[in-house]
C-alpha cells in the first residue's frame, strides 16, 4: 500500500542510497566557491505563486473570503505536487534508469549548499565592508529582507536563514521523502514554496496565507524538532560550542518565537553559538511581532561567527547523512 514511501516500502533501499548520495553531494558543494549556485529555485514557481496572491488578495474582500481564496489555491498547488510525485514515482518504476528521476527531484529540493555559500559570500563581503554585496548574498536565499541594514544585523539575518535552511532545504526534504517518496518531497517543496510567496503583506493582512502558513507549520512540525536536537548535538563538535547553552535557551527563550516550530531552530542557534537572535523585528517570512531576543549572548554578530555558523551548519548535515546511513543499514538487513 505504501510503496513509494521508502521506509514502508518492501522493496530495497535504492530510493535512500539515491538520498544519501545527494545528501552528501549537497554538503561538498556548501564548501565550493560558487559550486552551490548549482542549486536552482524551482523555476519561477515562487514568483507565479505571487502573482496569484497578488490577484485574489484585494483589500476589498472579507477576511473569510480571502482565507477561501488562499485556501483553495492552497489544496490546488499541493494536490497537484502530489499527483506530479506519484507520476514521477510511477514513471520512475517502468524507466530503465528511473533512479534519475529521483536523484534529480531530490537535487532540486535538497539545496541547503545554497544557504552556505551564501553566507560564506557574505563573510567576505563584511570583512572587505562591502555590504550591498552581504545583502545580496542575504536576498539571493531571502528574497526582499532585511535592506538598509548594518553589518551586525546581516550576520544574524544570516544565521537564522542559515538555520532556517537546515530545517527547509535539507531537513525537511529528506524527512519527508523517507516518509513519503516522490509525493511527499514535492509536497513538501511546494508548501514552502506557497508559505514564502504568501507572506503576509502589510496592507492587506495574512487571512490569504492562512492555511498555506498552517500546512508548513504541520509539515514541520516533527522535522523542526529533529532539526534543532540536531543542531544542539552538532555542538558538541564545534570549537567553543556551548550544547548546554542551546537546550538551555530552547527552554528558556524559546517562547518568545511566535509560531511552533521556529524556536526549536533559532534558539539552539542562539545557545550554541553564545549570541543574541531575532530581537523585536520581522524575520523575512512571517513577522515575529512581539518577540524579544532568543539567547543571552552577543546581538553584535560578525564574520567569525558566521564561519562558525557554517561549520556547525555543515556538522549538522554530517550527522544527518549519518543518521540517514544508518536507517540505511538497518532496511537494507531487515
Amino acid at each position: 500500500m505504501f510503496e513509494f514511501s521508502p521506509l514502508a516500502a518492501a522493496a530495497g533501499g535504492t530510493p535512500m542510497v539515491v538520498l544519501l548520495a545527494v545528501l552528501m553531494l549537497d554538503l561538498v558543494l556548501g564548501f565550493v566557491p560558487q559550486m552551490g549556485r548549482l542549486h536552482p529555485p524551482i523555476p519561477g514557481l515562487r514568483r507565479r505563486l505571487a502573482g496569484i496572491e497578488r490577484g485574489l488578495n484585494r483589500e476589498n474582500r472579507s477576511l473569510a473570503n480571502l482565507m477561501i481564496r488562499g485556501a483553495v489555491v492552497t489544496v490546488v498547488v499541493l494536490a497537484a505536487a502530489a499527483a506530479l510525485g506519484w507520476g514521477l514515482w510511477q514513471l520512475a518504476l517502468v524507466l530503465p534508469f528511473g533512479i534519475a528521476v529521483e536523484a534529480v527531484v531530490l537535487f532540486l529540493a535538497i539545496s541547503q549548499s545554497r544557504v552556505i555559500c551564501a553566507l560564506g559570500e557574505a563573510r567576505d563581503a563584511i570583512l572587505d565592508g562591502t555590504l550591498d554585496v552581504a545583502r545580496s548574498a542575504l536576498n539571493a536565499v531571502l528574497p526582499g529582507a532585511y535592506q538598509g541594514r548594518d553589518g551586525y544585523t546581516i550576520a544574524r539575518a544570516l544565521i537564522e536563514t542559515g538555520g532556517r535552511g537546515f530545517l527547509v532545504r535539507l531537513l525537511g526534504p529528506a524527512f519527508w521523502f523517507c516518509l513519503a517518496g516522490l509525493p511527499g518531497i514535492l509536497v513538501y517543496a511546494a508548501s514552502v514554496q506557497l508559505s514564502a510567496a504568501f507572506a503576509p503583506p502589510k496592507d492587506r493582512g495574512d487571512a490569504f496565507g492562512m492555511v498555506a502558513h498552517g500546512v508548513q507549520d504541520v509539515l514541520d512540525f516533527l522535522p523542526a524538532r529533529i532539526a534543532g536536537l540536531i543542531l544542539i548535538l552538532a555542538g558538541l563538535f564545534l570549537p567553543h560550542g556551548a550544547p548546554r547553552d542551546g537546550l538551555a535557551v530552547l527552554r528558556r527563550d524559546g517562547k518568545r518565537y511566535p509560531g511552533v516550530n521556529g524556536r526549536w531552530i533559532i534558539a539552539p542557534l542562539a545557545g550554541v553559538l553564545g549570541l543574541a537572535l531575532i530581537g523585536p523585528r520581522p524575520v523575512g517570512g512571517p513577522a515575529a511581532r512581539g518577540s524579544g531576543w532568543i539567547g543571552g549572548g552577543r546581538a553584535q554578530a560578525g564574520t567569525v561567527d558566521l564561519r562558525r555558523a557554517v561549520y556547525l551548519l555543515s556538522v549538522a548535515g554530517l550527522i544527518l547523512i549519518v543518521a540517514v546511513a544508518g536507517v540505511l543499514l538497518v532496511k537494507l538487513g531487515a
